[in-house]
């Protein structure tokens, strides 16, 4: 990447300043603010959360619709980040919570938002975050028997689980398919160089 572009990237993804009229709104609920790439960008705590986006959503425009949610591994903490919309404007809104690597809790909310249902459980399951007062806490995509948490940067996976089996596919792919499977291979249109 050119000194330049390296540059751009940096400034696009720097966070400017919260406006004073966000200040007004929001100043007492979180640790951080911003806007980057022309979306607010808001930082709280654990503790503050349900308060503030509770805050959000009864704005005179209010961002009512939670649009998604993810966790995040940054290594040294772990990181709940909610998508809010302003009804179907488009207008984005990001808030993260930031929490610790072991014991990481932070408060459901599916009584503001039962659409957080799912990505919760999903999120408990692969970052290991519990999402206190969740009505229905619980495995979603992996069996109630599997240990660990698979979204974390330091799980380690065993190789030899049935579950990793080698893919039959790309083992024997005729075999598995009933036909003869022809291999790519660049081109090369004589000057010695893949097309």
């Amino acid at each position: 990447m050119s000194e330049d572009t390296q540059q751009e990237t940096n400034a696009a993804s720097a966070l400017e300043p919260l406006p004073e009229r966000w200040q007004a709104v929001v100043g007492d609920l979180v640790v951080e603010g911003g806007i980057r790439g022309g979306v607010p960008e808001l930082r709280t705590t654990p503790e503050l959360l349900v308060e503030l986006l509770d805050r959000l959503r009864s704005l005179e425009e209010p961002f009512n619709r939670l649009t998604d949610m993810c966790g995040v591994d940054h290594g040294d903490r772990l990181q709940v980040v909610y998508f809010l919309c302003r009804g179907y404007t488009g207008d984005l809104l990001v808030v993260k919570v930031d929490l610790p690597r072991r014991g990481a809790s932070v408060p459901s909310v599916t009584a503001l938002w039962p659409a957080a249902h799912w990505p919760e459980r999903e999120i408990a399951e692969m970052f290991g975050i519990t999402f206190d007062g969740h009505p229905e806490p619980g495995h979603l995509l992996l069996p109630d028997d599997f240990e660990g948490h698979p979204l974390l940067k330091d799980f380690e996976c065993d190789r030899e689980h049935p579950w990793l089996s080698p893919d039959p596919l790309r083992e024997d792919p005729a075999g598995t398919l009933g036909y003869e499977v022809e291999e790519k291979k660049d081109r090369d249109d004589g000057d010695g160089e893949p097309a």
